[in-house]
């Protein structure tokens, strides 16, 4: 969430007293989709808001947009060398399909998930999450609700909207937006079954 600027980049807000978490908790299973906010004893969701100020919001804005053409200008490179697939270690299979015509075709929306961390060493990524990154009921709705309980804070953006919006513009008039997922995993039917109502709004 944005917030006033302050000495850190990223500093924790006040939490929230136990019953307004709890309802807010609550609404996220119930209206929200977040459908494992318990893992073990421990709650998925905190009970404050990590706040960053403009300078830095636009800053890390940046370095996704540097590293998402980064990665794209690989994947690129990739498709045209065939001779790297095996040095990569890349199955026989997957190099079979890459050396197939026409294999690489058009988005109708692409997202990446970086995992930026403050660290002793300045802001470091974990991992960039380019295939079928999920986290998006906890990026809008989330930071929405908590953003409210939160003086002179505001979420940065919406990116589910995001989403619905490229996916929507991307379908005929009266064309039809097809959602898959893999069985068995909970994160992503939760995924799925957000993204699907707010495509249906």
């Amino acid at each position: 969430m944005l917030a006033s600027a302050a000495a850190h980049p990223i500093r924790a807000g006040h939490s929230l007293d136990e019953e307004s978490f709890r309802e807010l908790r609550t609404k996220m299973e119930l209206s929200h989709f977040k459908w494992d906010v318990q893992i073990g004893d421990v709650t998925g969701l905190a009970p404050f808001p990590l706040l960053v100020g403009h300078a830095t919001w636009r800053h890390l804005a940046g370095l996704a947009e540097q590293l998402t053409a980064e990665t794209l200008a690989v994947e690129t490179e990739l498709l045209e060398r065939p001779d790297l697939h095996r040095t990569l270690g890349l199955p026989r299979s997957l190099r079979a399909l890459f050396a197939r015509p026409g294999v690489a075709t058009a988005a109708a929306a692409r997202v990446m998930r970086f995992d930026f961390h403050y660290t002793t060493d300045g802001w470091r990524i974990s991992e960039v999450n380019s295939d079928v990154p999920g986290g998006y009921t906890e990026a809008t709705s989330f930071t929405r609700l908590m953003a409210e309980r939160t003086p002179g804070a505001r979420p940065a953006g919406d990116p589910t909207q995001a989403v619905v919006d490229a996916l929507v513009r991307q379908a005929s008039t009266g064309g039809a937006v097809a959602l898959t997922c893999a069985p068995g995993h909970m994160e992503d039917h939760q995924v799925v079954g957000y993204l699907a109502a707010r495509l249906r709004e």
